[in-house]
Parts: structure tokens; sequence; C-alpha cells
């Protein structure tokens, strides 16, 4: 079986079904959330939200939100401060130029402040079920550590070399198995390679970092 193979079926048998593990309700309130997520748990975010999304009905009363008051619930994130401000101005371009609606358009989406390429994949993946690929550091460190990139890859190469090579109708389900994988299994600390049914192929085992 050749090794993309073994990876695919390894991480369909950890999680057949991978659920979208952020909260919402509307498009507008993923969106938020997949840009909060950064450098957090989705286990916080999804805290915070509950809080947020609560507090601020619709886009327009987030838009209209007080700078320190979105602030002080996003607190326990990391980069709080940014955040709060990006989702301040999000709300407010989306309220008024896109009638409260998340534009399918990933060019305006991009645009957005604090809105990047992989939130806006992760978005179409989550609200669309689309078949492509996001990589954020877990799937980065996973793809690297198995071989499926090499360690100077940028993201962008790292994604594209994941579209290639993983089932193409499967790609967004394979984002989320392989941010599972990363973040239960092949941690960025102390992995658990022992357990790990992939050690035999896998780059990082080979080198003795286990």
């Amino acid at each position: 079986m050749n090794k993309t193979l073994q990876i695919e079926n390894y991480i369909d048998y950890l999680y057949p079904n991978p659920p979208c593990m952020l909260n919402y309700t509307k498009d507008y309130e993923l969106l938020i959330a997949i840009l909060l997520s950064a450098q957090t748990t989705d286990k916080m975010v999804n805290k915070v939200t509950n809080i947020l999304f609560n507090k601020y009905k619709s886009l327009e009363e987030l838009s209209c939100a007080n700078y320190n008051d979105v602030m002080d619930i996003l607190r326990p994130l990391g980069n709080f401060r940014k955040k709060a401000s990006y989702v301040i101005s999000v709300s407010s371009i989306l309220h008024n130029n896109y009638n409260d609606k998340v534009p399918k358009d990933r060019e305006i989406l991009e645009s957005l402040p604090g809105v990047g390429r992989k939130t806006v994949n992760v978005f179409f993946i989550e609200y669309y079920s689309e078949s492509i690929m996001a990589v954020d550091t877990h799937v980065d460190r996973v793809s690297k550590r198995l071989g499926l990139a090499s360690k100077d890859d940028s993201v962008l190469e790292v994604e594209k070399k994941l579209s290639k090579k993983l089932d193409k109708n499967k790609l967004g389900i394979r984002h989320k198995q392989l941010v599972l994988f990363g973040r239960y299994v092949c941690t960025s600390r102390n992995p658990k390679c022992s357990e790990c049914k992939l050690n035999d192929i896998c780059k990082y085992y080979k080198k003795g970092h286990h």
C-alpha cells in the first residue's frame, strides 16, 4: 500500500466522521469563530462566542459594539486586543456592504481584517462542505512529519501538495481529520508515537524524536 493511502486509511479509521468543533448558528458566527481560533483552542473559542453572540445578536449590534466590552469578552484568547478590533471591523463591513451576509467570494473575504486564506478555506469547508484543503499549525506539522510535505515548505506549498496527493473528493474531511490527529496524537510536544500506527512511515519517528 502506498504511504499516502496508508495515512488516509488510518485517519479514516481514527476519525470516520470528523465534526465541526466550533459552535455557530449563522454564517457570520462561523467566520468570526474561525478568525478567533488562531493561537487558541476551539473549546475556548466556543466559551467566548457563546457570551459574544448572546450579548450582540446581529452583525449590526456587533458593528456598533464598544471595543473595550468586546475586548473583555475575548480576553481569554490569544491576541484578544487585535481580535476585538477584527470582530468589530468585519461585522461592520458585512453589515454595511454585504447586506449582513458572508459573501461566497474568496477575494472579498480575504480582504477582511484578520481573515486570511486559511480562515476562508476552513469557512468554505465547514459552511459549504467544499473539498479543499486548509492548513493550520496541526496540518502543517503532521504533513511534514509524515513526509507529505518538506520541512521548509510554506503553508501554501503544503496546501498544494496535500491537495495533489490526498483524495480529491475528501479534502475537506481530510483537513478536519489531520487537525484532530495533530491535536490528539501527533502533538507538538510529546507526540504519542508508540500508539501511532504510522510510525513505520514517519520521518519524525525514524529520526528518534519520540
